[in-house]
């Protein structure tokens, strides 16, 4: 369990939306963590976001490609002036595809292979 802080960090999580980064989201900032959240659309932060602020917490949404270091070095740069510097970086892109596992072609596994093991998100933040 995460315990409340006496010196809250900056908590980006990446690849916000209903399953496990937005559980994350809500966990860091009810320990205190301001939480930047990013996700393809602001949209699949609304909700999540509105939450944690009805309970006190602060948070922001983000709209990124996890995947395009540009965007991700500017979310970075955006949390940090909103929030002060960065405490932890969550990379929790899964990339669902809404099917059955054994009817997924060769190119789904391959993408979200990339998306979630291949690629480096913290070296945009460099």
């Amino acid at each position: 369990m995460l315990e409340p802080t006496k010196t809250p960090k900056l908590a980006i999580i990446i690849g916000v939306g209903r399953g496990l980064g937005g559980a994350l989201s809500k966990r860091f900032a009810a320990a205190g963590h301001p939480v930047a959240m990013v996700a393809r659309t602001t949209e699949a932060t609304q909700e999540i976001r509105a939450e944690i602020q009805a309970a006190g917490g602060r948070a922001q949404g983000f709209a990124a490609d996890a995947q395009d270091d540009k965007a991700m070095k500017n979310v970075f740069d955006q949390a940090e002036a909103a929030f002060g510097p960065v405490g932890v970086a969550i990379f929790s892109v899964g990339g669902r595809t809404p099917t059955n596992f054994l009817d997924l072609e060769a190119a789904d596994i391959e993408q979200a292979w990339r998306a979630g093991c291949l690629y480096d998100p913290l070296r945009s933040a460099e």
